[in-house]
C-alpha cells in the first residue's frame, strides 16, 4: 500500500581478510632511514597474501619490510637492482621462484623466520641468488632435517651466515661432501635430526600452584593439674583453673609457676598456644 514507509535493511561491512598489494598501499606506506643508512619501506601487518605490484616501488629503497602478512610465495618481483635485504617474517612462505636472484640480483640479506617451508627443496630456488650472504629460517619445519644447513651451504656458496651463525670451514667441507657440484648426492632429504628434539624439547606443563588454605588455629583445653610451659619466659607451671572448652573462648588461664616464690600468671583467652605450648 501507498504511504507505507520501506524498511531500509544495514547492511554489514565486511572486512576483507587479506590485501593487495597496490599502488595506493606503496604510496601511503611508511618510509624511514634505517640505523645502517639504508631507505627502508615498511609494510608489515597489512594482511598482504600475494607479492605483486612492486614496480610502483620504482626500485627506489635498499629494504623491504614484508613481515607479519599472509604471504605464500617469494617471487614475482618487478626487477630491482637497489634491493638488498628483503624481511619476510611471520609470513605462510612455502614457494621460492627459481629465478629470484634475476628478479633481485642485489640481494644480500633474507629473513625467513617463522613460515612453512617444510622441504628442502623448497630452497632450491635461492641457487640464483649469487650475493646472499645471510639467511635466516627460524621457527620453520626444515629446521629438524639432518642435512638443513649442509644442503643450503652447498646451494649458496655465498653464504656467511646461516640462523644467525657464522658458517665454519669445517661445514663447507662436510657440505661439499655429502652435495657435490660434479655429481648427484646420496643423502636422504627427508631425514630428521636425531637431536632435533633435545634441541627444542616441548615446553614443560604449567606447573599447579597449591591453594593457600589458612589452617584451623588448634584450640588448647587446659585441665587444672597440668604441667604447661611458658614460651615468654621458657619456665614451667602448673594450670590452677581454666574455663571449660579451653583457649580461645575462655575466660583465661591461671598457671602457677615454678619457683621459690610460686608467682601466678593469668594469659589472656587470645593467646592461643602462641605462649602456652601445652601439657607436658
Amino acid at each position: 500500500p501507498r504511504g507505507r514507509p520501506r524498511r531500509s535493511r544495514a547492511r554489514r561491512r565486511r572486512h576483507p581478510r587479506t590485501m593487495r598489494f597496490t599502488a595506493d598501499l606503496a604510496v601511503h606506506a611508511a618510509q624511514r632511514m634505517n640505523p645502517l643508512g639504508e631507505r627502508e619501506v615498511i609494510l608489515r601487518g597489512y594482511k598482504i597474501a600475494a607479492i605483486e605490484n612492486t614496480g610502483t616501488l620504482k626500485d627506489q629503497f635498499d629494504v623491504i619490510d614484508l613481515s607479519d602478512n599472509e604471504i605464500t610465495r617469494v617471487g614475482n618481483f618487478a626487477p630491482a637492482r637497489r634491493l638488498t635485504t628483503l624481511l619476510l617474517h611471520n609470513n605462510r612462505v612455502a614457494t621460492i621462484d627459481d629465478n629470484l636472484g634475476d628478479q633481485l640480483p642485489s640481494l644480500e640479506t633474507l629473513m625467513l623466520c617463522h613460515n612453512r617451508l617444510e622441504s628442502l627443496t623448497q630452497l632450491a630456488g635461492l641457487r640464483s641468488c649469487a650475493k646472499l650472504q645471510h639467511l635466516a629460517c627460524v621457527g620453520n619445519p626444515i629446521k629438524r632435517l639432518e642435512h638443513y644447513r649442509s644442503f643450503l651451504i652447498a646451494t649458496v656458496p655465498s653464504l656467511k651466515t646461516l640462523d644467525f651463525k657464522k658458517i665454519k670451514a669445517a661445514e663447507r667441507e662436510k657440505a661439499s661432501e655429502l652435495f657435490p657440484e660434479d655429481g648427484p648426492s646420496n643423502a636422504d632429504l627427508t631425514l630428521v635430526s636425531a637431536t632435533a628434539d633435545a634441541a627444542h624439547p616441548p615446553p614443560p606443563p604449567p606447573r599447579s600452584v597449591p591453594k593457600c588454605r589458612a589452617r584451623p588455629r588448634p584450640q588448647r583445653v587446659f585441665v587444672p593439674g597440668d604441667r604447661v610451659i611458658s614460651r615468654a619466659n621458657a619456665s614451667l607451671g602448673t594450670v590452677i583453673t581454666a574455663r571449660e572448652g579451653g583457649l580461645p573462648r575462655g575466660d583465661g588461664v591461671v598457671v602457677r609457676l615454678d619457683g621459690p616464690e610460686g608467682l601466678v600468671v593469668i594469659f589472656p583467652p587470645d593467646v592461643g598456644g602462641d605462649r602456652l605450648l601445652g601439657a607436658l
